[in-house]
Formats: structure tokens, C-alpha cells, sequence
């Protein structure tokens, strides 16, 4: 047994650095959130949304800092206001609404309906090639969109400066790895360090073992 025992020891164990500034065990990764998730800074643990580099290639936007949610996230503009009223989509938006609007409205006949729905399409075409929008068209059509077209961020304000329309961005609910500790603290890239297994410290053989050459 002594040999399988030596093999033990030297194998030894990976401990990580917990939440409460003790090693334990470290457990395998596993999903959490960026909003959940701490990260070491300046041999501290914080939120890693607290850290701005945390959204270092995550979303599009500048950083900004989000009042309520007391953390980091980004500043993205959609839209410029028009002094006629219109909403003019900005470039990337523009791009990635295309011409996808739908008619709406209830219409008595068909015919009349087909009639009015190809003259609808036709100037809502126009207006999407345009990237130019009604307040109403911009409202039904174009900003339900965004919910998904800003993911993996969450619309958390709609902020107006000057004439220019932007979107306020959290990125709290965007999947990381991390290990959670014994505190259920979800903890990305931990400190670890190699040491005995908790059986091996207070072996009487421990010397001999570590020594031990199978």
C-alpha cells in the first residue's frame, strides 16, 4: 500500500481562493451569470459587472454605468429625431431592420385589402430603404425589434440626447463559467493553488511519503 499511497500524495489536490478570502476545494465550472459572477480585482473579489473590463467584447455600445442596476453596461444609439417629427434609423439599425415591416389595420374585402396592403408595403419599403419611420411606425414596428436585435443585451433605458434616440444596455443575464464556492458565490477564474488532501495532513507517514519513489 505504500506506493499507492505515495501516488496519493503527490497528487495532491487543486484548492481556489474563495469569497471569503479562505482555500477550499475548487469545484468543477459551471454556467452562471455575469450578474451573479464576482471577479478578482486588486486582490479583492467585486461583481463582475462593477469591473468595466468584464464587457470586453461582449455587446456593442460605449460603456456606461447604469444607475439602478449599479453596474456597468453600454450606451447604444438606434435613432436620430427629425425636425419633421420622423424617426431616421441609425446606420446599423438601418442594416439589420431592412424592409421587414407588415401592414397593419382591418380592411372589409379582400381585394381592397390585397390593394391597400401592396400600397402599404410599397411606401414602408421606401420608408426602410430610407431608414426614415413615422413615431407610430417607429413605435410598433421597429422598436419591438430591438429586443432582440441587442441581444445578448437587455434594454434597461431609453435615454434622449439632443435629437439623438439611444438604448441603455445590461448584460446581467449573459452565461459565464465560473466555480461557486461554499457560500454559493460564483467565482470566474478563481486564484488556486496545489495542496495535500485533507486525509494526508495529519498521516504519520506523510514525510516518508513524499519522499517515496515507486
Amino acid at each position: 500500500m505504500t506506493d499507492e499511497r505515495a501516488r496519493f500524495v503527490r497528487r495532491g489536490m487543486i484548492e481556489m481562493l474563495n469569497s471569503r478570502e479562505e482555500w477550499e476545494a475548487k469545484p468543477a465550472a459551471e454556467s452562471a451569470t455575469l450578474g451573479r459572477a464576482f471577479v478578482r480585482e486588486n486582490d479583492r473579489w467585486r461583481r463582475a459587472l462593477t469591473v468595466p473590463r468584464m464587457l470586453d467584447g461582449v455587446g456593442t455600445g460605449n460603456l456606461c454605468r447604469l444607475r439602478e442596476q449599479n453596474h456597468y453596461g453600454r450606451e447604444l444609439p438606434v435613432a436620430t429625431v427629425l425636425a419633421s417629427g420622423e424617426v431616421a434609423l441609425v446606420k446599423w439599425l438601418k442594416k439589420a431592420i431592412g424592409a421587414r415591416c407588415e401592414p397593419h389595420g382591418q380592411l372589409t374585402s379582400s381585394h381592397e385589402k390585397l390593394s391597400r396592403r401592396r400600397a402599404e408595403r410599397s411606401m414602408k419599403d421606401l420608408a426602410a430603404r430610407r431608414g426614415t419611420f413615422t413615431h407610430e411606425q417607429f413605435e410598433t414596428e421597429i422598436r419591438p425589434q430591438l429586443i432582440e436585435l441587442v441581444k445578448p443585451g437587455t434594454i434597461v433605458d431609453w435615454i434622449v440626447r439632443g435629437n439623438l434616440l439611444l438604448v441603455r444596455l445590461d448584460y446581467a443575464d449573459v452565461p459565464v463559467n465560473a466555480h461557486i464556492d461554499s457560500t454559493g458565490k460564483a467565482l470566474i477564474d478563481p486564484p488556486e493553488r496545489e495542496n495535500l488532501p485533507d486525509v494526508c495532513r495529519a498521516c504519520d507517514q506523510l514525510e516518508h511519503d513524499k519522499s517515496f519513489r515507486s
